[in-house]
């Protein structure tokens, strides 16, 4: 099956475990940077956890470089492709549109495991040592917002909020690879796919700075501490993964009209 070959090949490129090591280190100086005063205040693994606490520095690193960690380990598997002559044997025996399809569903899948895994097993470390319990509902340290869209959510089933975020994780990391690998369609110069994704995120928390508007930037809206703190994230969080798997479909239909190697 292509997929699982498509799924295989991305998993064990060099590019994948260097995205994956540079996560894990992250997670580490998260752990190493945290506030032991906030997080041993009481025993509770949430306030410990990368994007949950906001004193470390992984809470705010994590999420700023996951777009080029995923585009790294997933995103530039069309022009090699090409640059391999590998595409030419592909489409010899398949559909274009067979092709990309597999390419981007696996690119998705990957780079959506990439960005989340190193946060699962962050939080199964602390699950099982620390408490999983509710937080009390005037806790002083409350790690999300009252005002935000996952309160009532953890303030009664943490776990199941943690979940989603763990979801929110994988679709935007699984996009991050897909806008990586339709800058690939293009005539790049080699390595250019890889930073597009950053670009984006990066234009995004500059303009959320200059307007103070922090719910244009994609980086809060990822992280689930911060992106508690602004009215109307959720929403915002679904017009941008719209926005981009639209982008994807329309910019992966033109390609699949045209000869893929123009």
């Amino acid at each position: 099956m292509l997929l699982k070959k498509e799924c295989h090949r991305l998993f064990f490129r060099w590019q994948t475990w260097v995205a994956l090591l540079i996560e894990f280190l992250i997670i580490i100086t998260q752990a190493v940077t945290i506030n032991p005063a906030n997080a041993n205040f009481t025993n509770n693994a949430f306030l410990h956890l990368t994007g949950f606490d906001g004193t470390g520095v992984g809470s705010r690193f994590y999420y700023f470089i996951l777009p080029l960690t995923c585009a790294l380990a997933a995103g530039s598997t069309f022009q090699e492709d090409k640059q391999t002559h590998f595409l030419k044997a592909i489409l010899a025996r398949r559909p274009t549109y067979k092709y990309l399809v597999t390419t981007l569903t696996s690119s998705f899948l990957v780079g959506g495991i990439i960005g989340c895994l190193p946060l699962i097993i962050e939080g199964c470390h602390f699950f099982l040592h620390y408490s999983v319990k509710r937080l009390p509902e005037h806790f002083e340290l409350m790690p999300i917002a009252k005002g935000g869209w996952g309160y009532p959510i953890f303030s009664t089933h943490p776990l199941l909020f943690w979940f989603i975020t763990i979801i929110i994780i994988f679709v935007f990391s699984g996009l991050f690879s897909l806008i990586s690998l339709c800058a690939s369609y293009y005539e790049l110069r080699k390595g250019i796919e890889i930073v597009i994704p950053f670009g984006i995120v990066f234009i995004s928390l500059l303009l959320s700075n200059l307007l103070n508007i922090s719910e244009i930037s994609i980086t809060y809206l990822i992280t689930p501490t911060f992106s508690n703190d602004y009215p109307y994230s959720f929403y915002a969080l679904i017009g941008y993964f719209l926005l981009g798997i639209g982008t994807v479909a329309l910019l992966t239909w033109r390609k699949s009209k045209k000869d893929v190697f123009d």
